[in-house]
């Protein structure tokens, strides 16, 4: 599922990317295929990606040559995580057609990290997405994710500032 920055682009108001956030949920079967598989045009670690696997946490991929970088996010086991998961849809992104996030949980997603972070650049992500799909979001589900995450306050005035 892609996420992050890409997903903005999709959702929100465009911005610059370094790279690519991808959410996977592989077996260990799956993902130490794929890493053979990347190895033999960019640098990918199996010990950095079944690390990730432990712990649901992260590894990347990268390609020197063409530069540019995946981050390649294991998904978590907490109810809301699976449930971003589970809701998955196309969306296109740079032209192209790809798994992607929904806008509703890209916000959540992004309010969670900026929680953790204290990053204005998760805040700008979230403004730009609620002023772009404005009218097109699920406001219960949205406030109803939000208050399990602890990120309901920041919602609503984000959602003020963009007049819902």
């Amino acid at each position: 599922m892609v996420s992050g920055g890409a997903a903005v682009l999709a959702h929100g108001e465009p911005r610059f990317t370094a790279d690519v956030d991808i959410v996977i949920a592989p077996s260990t079967q799956q993902l130490l295929r794929f890493v053979d598989l990347c190895r033999v045009e960019t640098y990918a670690n199996s010990e950095a990606a079944l690390e990730a696997l432990r712990e649901r946490s992260k590894f990347n991929i990268i390609d020197s040559r063409a530069g540019w970088k995946a981050d390649l996010i294991l998904v978590k086991s907490d109810p809301f995580s699976r449930t971003e998961f589970e809701r998955r849809r196309p969306i296109d992104t740079l032209g192209v057609r790809v798994i992607g996030v929904t806008p509703e949980d890209l916000i959540l997603s992004k309010l969670s990290w900026g929680k953790s972070s204290a990053s204005e650049k998760q805040l700008r992500d979230v403004a730009g997405v609620l002023r772009i799909q404005q009218g097109a979001l699920d406001l219960e589900y949205l406030r109803r994710w939000a208050r399990e995450l602890g990120v309901l306050e920041t919602l609503e005035e984000l959602l003020r500032e963009a007049s819902f």
